[in-house]
């Protein structure tokens, strides 16, 4: 089902109207939701918003594990769409926090979340007299220096620590979009 909260635009073909936020997440709750947009203001303020939802959203998925639809924000209000696509994008890290794994040891159990502090690192070159030095582009959370803004020469990103290893380390798709980005580098 496709649900569409808003108070005064014409509903898609195909969605189902919702006027308020408890409305559409009544809806949500079903589990029968696949996409969500999201109008903010709804005449009512006392009666809740769009961001209510993405608010409640937010909850489900950290505490009881919840299972987001597609989720889209059509609001005319500027400021209060990217507040609620900045919950939109907290959700989705939630969700990619709650399954990440070790890259060294493969535990989960052991992982938390943890600010990482990206630098350049010099090194032994693999398979080279072990005197020489090589700069690498990659720390132990493969993040590449090119990635790094010019100044500060340091930067602290979301990532992860595992406690087994005591190492820290990105998610895979920060590792997947930072080579794709820099391939041939």
């Amino acid at each position: 089902m496709k649900v569409y909260l808003d108070d005064e635009r014409p509903t898609p073909p195909g969605w189902q109207r919702v006027y308020w936020p408890d409305e559409a997440i009544e809806l949500l709750q079903t589990g029968q939701v696949t996409e969500l947009s999201l109008d903010h203001d709804l005449g009512d303020d006392e009666r809740g918003t769009g961001y209510d939802v993405v608010l409640w959203l937010e909850e489900a998925v950290f505490t009881q594990g919840f299972k987001p639809p597609q989720i889209k924000v059509h609001s005319a209000n500027s400021s209060a769409r990217e507040k609620m696509e900045r919950g939109i994008r907290q959700i989705e890290k939630i969700i990619n926090s709650q399954h990440e794994t070790c890259p060294t040891c493969g535990d989960y159990q052991m992982v938390r979340r943890k600010m990482i502090l990206i630098d350049p690192i010099w090194k032994d070159s693999p398979s080279i007299d072990p005197r020489l030095k090589y700069f690498t582009d990659l720390r132990v959370d493969d993040v590449k220096v090119e990635n790094r803004p010019d100044a500060p020469l340091e930067q602290v990103m979301d990532g992860f620590y595992c406690e087994h290893c005591e190492k820290g380390f990105v998610s895979e798709e920060v590792l997947v979009s930072s080579h794709k980005l820099n391939r041939g580098f």
